[in-house]
């Protein structure tokens, strides 16, 4: 083989070898994303036959638990006479979760299914420390049906004949199991208000459950079919498209998902919105942090300062009655008018003033006291959360000269803490595992052959630059005998 054609297959060689490393670096990641555009788009529907339509009838992706921790009054004399509310925490009180939907029935072109929800609780023996038994411990709390009258009579929303009859019957504080407080119970003082329309049901309970079905209404979201990035977003919910609890039409509108999935393809820095059925409202959630669960990268997605800003601060957020401090959600509207008051457990971010006529209370640690959602960013599905909330009960103090048959003159202006909760979801081993089976594994085969690709197309080059840079020093014109000038003699 001449000299000539030697170069010419080198040459050849070299810049296609380059050629495969320029197409391994730029056109796989291409095909790699088409590629997964593709499943995830035939994969994320909600539809019988999809693991995520099993998972979305009935999450199992690992252990849900409802996790309640109550506050006692240990002084409900004093504080009635005027002293400081001193609380004590008491609990935990684990309870598994199910959510089980049924009877799902499509829209004609399969875009929106309809559904109903069974949402339920079963205490967890194992998980409860062994000396507390729900049935048992009583706990003292604000009595949150008097606090409702209080705050219908001071509105002016009720008469006084009404308040005084209502106040004959209840006490500032009550006393209960803790099962009773959760999951409902009734007395004389219930019994007058629900007669005479001044609060809507027959029983108190700081939690519902659904074991009975009783509350159990239509709720339909989109399948995803249209567009993968709708999947699961609300478009009715407990047979309402419009919620109907706050001051617009964008509050009442039902944005997100219920947090169990989000859009796929999800980055560091992206906003998603959530529905939250126990807060009766939308929210959104900012994705700014990154975390880890059994080797899965994840976003971990929190509620922005925003979102918790009193209306002085952030106007829009009048639209659902911010009109305390900051740190709260005002949840009265949906609560039938009750002085109901959302914060982060310990008041975690809201305004330290909010404590001054409370003792007792745990400072706030916001590894305990956030909530967190970690989402996997390529599929948009929940891998763990850490839902925490605290329920809070507004009392107001009855000016004596106003109507002295309350027993309410010297109790101090407070928000009472009642309880705060925990829900908590984390996928299991079998979940992960199987998620890095379908998922990693395809794209690390992708990934493997893009960087062999690269290899192989760089050691080519590598061997084509050796070669060719050997051929050069070989050839005649680089020997040392050869003149620099020429072979011409000089006379």
């Amino acid at each position: 083989m001449g000299s000539r054609c030697r170069w010419t297959v080198l040459i050849t060689a070299f810049f296609l070898a380059i050629a495969i490393v320029v197409v391994a670096v730029v056109a796989v990641p291409i095909l790699k994303t088409l590629l997964l555009k593709k499943k995830l788009k035939d994969d994320l529907v909600l539809e019988k036959g999809q693991t995520i339509y099993d998972q979305w009838m009935r999450p199992d992706v690992g252990p849900m638990y409802k996790v309640f921790t109550l506050y006692n009054v240990k002084n409900a004399d004093d504080a009635k006479d005027g002293a400081k509310i001193d609380l004590e925490e008491v609990g935990p009180y684990y309870y598994r979760e199910t959510r089980q939907k049924f009877s799902p029935n499509y829209t004609e072109d399969e875009t929106v299914v309809r559904y109903k929800q069974n949402k339920y609780y079963v205490f967890d023996r194992n998980h409860t420390a062994a000396h507390l038994d729900p049935n048992v411990d009583k706990v003292t709390t604000l009595n949150a049906v008097l606090a409702t009258v209080v705050k219908m009579y001071l509105n002016k929303n009720i008469s006084e004949t009404q308040a005084f009859e209502a106040a004959l019957l209840g006490d500032v504080f009550v006393t209960h199991t803790v099962t009773e407080l959760l999951w409902g119970y009734t007395d004389n003082l219930i019994k007058a208000a629900h007669s005479r329309n001044l609060y809507q049901r027959t029983n108190f309970s700081l939690q519902i459950n659904n074991s009975a079905g009783d509350y159990m209404q239509w709720s339909a979201v989109k399948t995803g079919k249209q567009n993968s990035d709708e999947i699961g977003e609300f478009v009715e919910w407990d047979g309402k498209k419009q919620l109907g609890y706050w001051n617009s039409t964008y509050a009442n509108m039902l944005n997100g998902t219920e947090g169990f999935f989000f859009r796929a393809g999800l980055k560091q820095g992206d906003n998603v919105s959530v529905f939250i059925d126990d807060l009766f409202r939308s929210a959104n959630v900012t994705c700014n942090e990154t975390t880890e669960l059994e080797s899965i990268r994840l976003l971990r997605c929190i509620l922005p300062e925003y979102e918790l800003q009193n209306a002085t601060i952030n106007p829009l957020n009048a639209q659902w009655y911010a009109n305390s401090y900051s740190g709260f959600l005002n949840e009265s509207s949906p609560n039938f008018g009750a002085p109901l008051f959302i914060s982060k457990p310990h008041f975690l971010d809201v305004d330290p003033a909010v404590k001054t006529n409370l003792t007792g209370l745990h400072p706030p640690n916001r590894d305990l006291d956030d909530t967190t959602l970690d989402v996997e960013p390529i599929t948009g599905a929940l891998f763990r959360t850490r839902k925490r909330l605290q329920a809070n009960i507004q009392i107001r103090s009855v000016p004596e000269k106003l109507f002295k048959p309350f027993a309410l003159s010297k109790v101090k202006d407070a928000f009472v803490p009642i309880f705060y909760v925990e829900e908590t979801v984390t996928a299991n081993t079998t979940t992960c595992n199987a998620f890095k089976k379908q998922v990693y594994a395809p794209l690390d085969i992708v990934d493997g052959v893009q960087w062999g690709l690269v290899a192989f197309g760089g050691l080519v080059a590598l061997v084509c630059f050796i070669v060719g840079t050997k051929m050069i020093y070989k050839s005649p014109t680089n020997k040392k005998d050869v003149p620099l000038l020429g072979s011409a003699e000089i006379n």
